[in-house]
């Protein structure tokens, strides 16, 4: 059959514009929600929003042209040739409909995040390719085994709950089977688990090569074992990977990945940040030399991967940060990254000074007042002024003492600044 024959009758055809418009008018809101601008793999994983009702359309064309396949005794018609050669030219359509929904999701994400010349995740682009490849094979098998008005409506249902749902059900780790994390990808400074990725494209893998199998041979013992075991096989494999990884399986981004500027400090961003790159190092340096004047030692480079090694500095990395967001990130940078561990297994006196901590880390910096209202306490802002108010030597005993405090388990923090008794050598009692 010519390929504009096959176009031209294929069911794909007829969904297309209902694909195109259900993506691009009905799904716009929540594909651009989550983007993170200018960052093709935040970009990249928004688009897989729309992967759920891609796939869920393809099932339902497939299983169309399967039953049109079995109605028309298609194999009949051409015995020399094997069932899957015949096939395959009905399914690449529907295939090209599924990339074609994502192409416009994926559009639709990256027009919203500004990201520029660049290309989408390689990683998450093939695990969509497989999940498209693996529904449309599925749908027409049900539609050789089941009259069209089963079958179809049957594919649409069962592949939409199988990819939406695992979403919401525990254990966590079952979304990572059919992708159903990876819409929240990423932040500037996060890039996906391939864990994850692998997870999801060994699962629909093994229902695609099963399918395959039964299309290409007869419907026999030794095949349906064949078949059997690669559907296992892939499932098994899945589960393997993804067992064990959290809710949302994303990991630090390569700090190889930085471009750095200056020396003394020196300061190295995203890549897509470089555009911003004299207004985020301005804005750094001059926080640092309040910090420093307050009599925090400063490290030599600033940096936005984390977490940061010996002798640098975290300062945040917001996607389009204000100079700000930059001060209060130099300011941040000088707080622990979690509790520590003890935390989870008994007392944790420290906490009560984080807040406060906090406050006058970024006071300090040059953050102005009313930027802190919506982040911290009012009593942990009133705290850090009234540490301001104190000489620069109590101020820093202070910061020291609940510093110290933060990072363990045992130390008591110093609330209230005036408990303080300062020496005439400026240090505590």
């Amino acid at each position: 059959m010519l390929w504009h024959t096959v176009l031209r009758s294929s069911s794909a055809s007829w969904a297309a514009p209902v694909v195109a418009v259900f993506v691009l008018f009905l799904l716009q809101d929540s594909l651009t929600a989550n983007t993170t601008h200018g960052y093709w793999n935040g970009a990249t994983g928004a688009a897989s929003y729309a992967l759920t009702f891609v796939v869920s359309a393809c099932a339902g064309a497939g299983a169309w042209e399967g039953s049109r396949f079995s109605r028309g005794h298609v194999t009949h018609w051409a015995p020399a040739r094997n069932p899957l050669s015949v096939a395959l030219p009905i399914l690449t359509p529907i295939v090209l409909l599924g990339i074609l929904g994502m192409g416009m999701a994926l559009t639709v994400s990256a027009w919203s995040a500004d990201t520029g010349l660049g290309t989408p995740h390689p990683g998450i682009v093939i695990m969509w390719l497989v999940m498209i490849g693996a529904a449309t094979v599925a749908g027409f098998l049900a539609g050789r085994l089941m009259p069209p008005f089963i079958a179809v409506p049957l594919s649409l249902l069962a592949t939409f709950c199988i990819t939406a749902y695992p979403a919401s059900i525990e254990p966590l780790w079952i979304r990572h089977l059919v992708g159903g994390a990876m819409f929240d990808c990423c932040a500037l400074d996060q890039t996906p688990d391939w864990r994850a990725l692998d997870s999801t494209i060994a699962t629909a893998l093994g229902v695609l090569l099963s399918g395959l199998v039964l299309i290409f041979y007869s419907v026999k013992v030794r095949t349906s074992l064949l078949a059997c075991a690669l559907l296992v096989g892939g499932l098994g494999t899945g589960v393997w990977l993804a067992h064990d990884l959290p809710a949302q399986p994303f990991v630090n981004r390569s700090s190889s990945d930085l471009v750095c500027f200056g020396e003394a400090p020196r300061v190295c961003v995203w890549p897509e940040l470089t555009s911003r790159s004299v207004m985020i190092r301005q804005s750094a340096i001059a926080a640092s030399l309040r910090l420093r004047d307050a009599g925090l030692v400063i490290p030599d480079t600033f940096t936005m991967a984390g977490p940061p090694s010996e002798n640098q500095l975290l300062i945040g990395t917001g996607a389009q940060p204000t100079p700000d967001e930059v001060t209060s990130g130099v300011a941040g940078g000088f707080l622990p990254l979690a509790p520590p561990a003890c935390a989870l297994s008994g007392s944790y006196p420290g906490g009560q000074a984080y807040g406060s901590v906090a406050a006058w880390l970024a006071l300090t910096a040059g953050v102005k007042p009313a930027e802190l209202t919506n982040r911290y306490d009012p009593r942990d802002i009133a705290m850090a002024k009234d540490v301001i108010r104190q000489s620069k030597s109590t101020q820093l005993t202070w910061y020291s003492r609940n510093s110290q405090a933060l990072r363990n388990c045992t130390s008591k923090p110093v609330l209230p600044p005036k408990t303080l008794a300062v020496g005439p050598s400026g240090a505590a009692k």
